[in-house]
């Protein structure tokens, strides 16, 4: 691999190999290094474009979240999360243009979020939930940066809120909130810091 690939951080390189075997690419050096520069454009401008906006950056954002945000994902798409309006906000998704896998866009004039998110070191997103039919959504479900379902932590309730933390700041438990319990599971991650 060439320059381009090898200015990513190592999680995004490991997402880029990922999503270059199943995008509809060549699984070649060349297409994970046409992945890689469309994504450090994709970065460069998202940070530009945040700077000039004086945006704040996080690592969370709650359901509640009254305010709008703007997320660049480590395949290099973007989303865009309106403010908050009668409990829904408009929520558009642009891809890299690259992939075959996923739509190039879409768009959602009424979309809810998923109770709280957190994203780990790796960037996976932690989404708390509940309230569907099949009880085996109560609790914690874990997506790839790509959107692939990881796993999910079932509850015999609904969980509301999570967040990372743990012994000595090592940030490897799951907290989480639900209707009547507090739960605290190990997981083999660390949340990101906020």
């Amino acid at each position: 691999m060439s320059d381009f690939f090898s200015q990513n951080p190592d999680h995004v390189r490991d997402h880029i190999k990922n999503i270059t075997e199943t995008s509809g690419l060549p699984d070649t050096d060349e297409s994970a290094e046409l992945v890689a520069q469309a994504w450090l454009e994709k970065r460069d401008a998202f940070s530009t474009r945040t700077a000039e906006l004086q945006m704040e950056e996080w690592d969370e954002f709650a359901r509640e979240e009254e305010r709008g945000a703007i997320v660049l994902t480590y395949s290099g798409s973007l989303l865009t999360l309106g403010p908050l309006v009668d409990g829904r906000r408009q929520a558009d998704y642009l891809s890299i243009g690259l992939r075959g896998d996923v739509p190039d866009s879409a768009s959602d004039d009424s979309a809810e979020l998923s109770d709280d998110i957190r994203v780990d070191e790796d960037g996976n997103l932690w989404c708390a939930g509940g309230w569907a039919p099949d009880k085996n959504f109560n609790g914690v479900s874990v997506f790839a940066p790509d959107g692939t379902p990881l796993g999910r932590i079932v509850l015999p309730e609904v969980a509301a809120n999570l967040s990372f933390g743990g012994y000595q700041h090592n940030r490897s438990r799951l907290y989480i909130c639900a209707s009547t319990s507090l739960y605290a599971v190990y997981v083999h991650t660390r949340g990101l810091g906020v």
